[in-house]
């Protein structure tokens, strides 16, 4: 492998202790493949005790790889992470959320498959860490190996997962104009749609990130949001959910779940009646829990 390959990494902060934020820099840092620069965007507010610490803690690293950059505002977490990719002209980027870790050889297992023609993006599994509970799960996607188009299976739901899994070609980031800054969650899908759109992808079996699940900040955890942001997916991407009816279904069904976490049951029931419309095989495919979140709906709206 080219050691001249080189890499762009940018991890976002918002109200994150020095410990957390330390212990994904570092797991970059030890990365066996070191051809990288990384950008550490705070979006901390002004005057922020959060922020002298890990400026503080950066300082003390005295590290040419990383540079540390402050938002003269709170940005939010997409408008960070696109202003971090700016800076950088390298040919890969990757983002790593504040709390997140990256295994010790993760670069350097992921940049070969880019070898393969027109792949664009290369993700694997991953291992969660349960805080609370302090268990580690692997979650793996797929049993076997997954390159090539993988566009119509993101459209029934995120494959590829959170920003810290994959990396990617930076050209394509910026083809595609990177995060959509006024999306208000799944924000990840919504890009690696976009960029499976025009690529192939690659999957690797076994787990290259550790993503901690825990009471936090974590704006996937807004229920709300994330409905909004998925209703806007559906109008979006419509014509192609028309064209496949088990693709239409499977997402229809992700929205009634989220309808049902967000308690919006009135709707949930509109969803359920749609999947019937749709494809009346996949309701008898799915009936046991088709039919739980129907009685659930109606008992609740």
């Amino acid at each position: 492998m080219e050691k001249s390959r080189t890499i762009g990494i940018v991890i976002t902060t918002f109200n994150r202790s020095v410990d957390i934020v330390y212990r994904a820099l570092k797991s970059i840092l030890n990365q066996t493949y070191q051809n990288f620069e990384v950008i550490v965007v705070d979006d901390n507010f002004a005057n922020n005790e959060y922020s002298d610490k890990i400026k503080e803690m950066i300082d003390n690293l005295n590290c040419v790889q990383v540079k540390y950059l402050k938002n003269g505002k709170n940005l939010g977490a997409c408008s960070s992470r696109n202003r971090g990719a700016s800076l950088l002209s390298t040919e890969f980027i990757a983002f790593l959320d504040d709390d997140d870790e990256w295994s010790i050889n993760k670069l350097e297992k992921m940049l070969p498959y880019f070898e393969i023609e027109n792949i664009g993006l290369v993700f694997s599994s991953v291992i969660i860490f349960k805080e609370k509970m302090n268990v580690k799960e692997i979650l793996n996607f797929y049993e076997s190996d997954f390159t090539g188009n993988i566009f119509e299976q993101l459209l029934s739901a995120n494959v590829i997962g959170s920003t810290s899994y994959p990396l990617l070609r930076k050209s394509l980031f910026d083809a595609v104009g990177g995060f959509l800054v006024d999306f208000s969650a799944l924000q990840d899908w919504e890009l690696w749609l976009r960029i499976a759109n025009i690529c192939n992808v690659h999957y690797i079996k076994e787990p290259l990130t550790i993503y901690h699940s825990h009471v936090g900040e974590r704006i996937s955890l807004n229920t709300l949001n994330r409905l909004k942001s998925i209703e806007y997916l559906y109008m979006k991407y419509e014509k192609y959910y028309e064209s496949n009816q088990l693709i239409h279904a499977k997402f229809i069904m992700n929205v009634v779940n989220l309808c049902m976490d967000a308690k919006k049951y009135d709707k949930g029931l509109e969803y359920l009646l749609k999947i019937k419309k749709i494809s009346i095989n996949y309701v008898f495919e799915n009936l046991i829990p088709y039919c739980k979140m129907l009685l659930i709906c109606i008992k609740n709206k």
